[in-house]
């Protein structure tokens, strides 16, 4: 089967920042609507905002550069470019790349990091919002091995996508069909949300298990599904969505290893996804948004 190139993340999230005893310690910017994890971003820490339990403040104050040390939304390994530290001693050797420039015209302590999320991470962007940012700040030496340490306290900048929608993916799309141009990596996972606590109608509110029938057309004008029909939707396990707190339900999947059976000179032109409960029946049965009950999802491939 020929690979099927990822998406293009076009949604914009929203942002909430973790605060220390008098304000801001730490936050993202560009924030809010604006942030996209596949474009440039910086992670911003005002030191004199955290709980200096370990005494950074200090550290600053002797003039020691400060070096961002990071987790989430995933921890690169020893010897990565981009690993926290060198070294046996990982802790008290922080790695040259990962120094955070001193933002002088924001206040004393504030120092900031920039980068590309998918990029730096090397993850896709529905791991950016699952995971969101943990980090630490902390100078070259950051003591340990009978020293004391030197650092923030654990920082975290939550990132997520809007839920204000009864349905929406990751990356966005509109129930009358967006175009992505996809150029990153073959891996990427496309995720359908539906937001329960939104819905309205009587088939739907008090329905407890969901399916995703899924629908790929091909450059040969033929269709590949993963279940044959509607109604054959609740038997096929890959299909139901997660729940996930306060009423939502996920699917998620990466494009290029979900439908099957499609030879490998065809690429899939576009694909087309319905919501149902289990124990489809009629079309009172399909989660609809708007006026529409089918989406369609375009993407280009290599």
């Amino acid at each position: 089967m020929k690979r099927y190139t990822p998406f293009l993340l076009l949604l914009a999230g929203f942002l909430l920042a973790v605060t220390g005893l008098n304000g801001q310690a730490a936050w993202i910017e560009p924030g809010g609507d604006a942030f996209n994890p596949d474009q440039e971003a910086t992670l911003y820490v005002d030191l004199e905002k955290t709980s200096n339990e370990f005494g950074i403040v200090e550290a600053a104050q002797s003039g020691q550069d400060m070096f961002i040390w990071t987790w989430q939304p995933k921890e690169h390994p020893a010897g990565h470019p981009l690993a926290n530290g060198l070294g046996s001693q990982a802790w008290k050797n922080s790695n040259d790349a990962l120094m955070m420039t001193k933002e002088d015209d924001l206040g004393p302590y504030v120092y900031s990091y920039t980068l590309i999320p998918t990029e730096f991470y090397e993850v896709d962007a529905a791991t950016v919002y699952n995971n969101d940012f943990e980090f630490l700040v902390k100078p070259k030496d950051g003591g340990g091995f009978g020293d004391p340490d030197i650092k923030t306290e654990d920082l975290k900048v939550e990132v997520a996508p809007p839920g204000l929608a009864k349905v929406f993916t990751i990356p966005v799309g509109s129930p009358s069909g967006d175009t992505a141009v996809l150029a990153s990596t073959p891996e990427d996972v496309f995720t359908i949300r539906y937001d329960k606590a939104q819905e309205e109608a009587p088939n739907l509110v008090d329905a407890t298990e969901f399916f995703v029938f899924l629908r790929g057309e091909g450059s040969d004008g033929n269709q590949y599904q993963v279940a044959p029909n509607l109604s054959a939707v609740d038997e096929t396990p890959e299909l139901m969505m997660k729940l996930q707190d306060q009423n939502v339900y996920t699917l998620s999947f990466i494009p290029n290893r979900f439908f099957k059976d499609v030879p490998p000179d065809v690429d899939i032109v576009f694909m087309r996804y319905q919501i149902v409960k289990k124990g489809f029946s009629s079309t009172a049965d399909v989660v609809a948004d708007g006026t529409k009950n089918e989406f369609r999802y375009t993407f280009s491939c290599e």
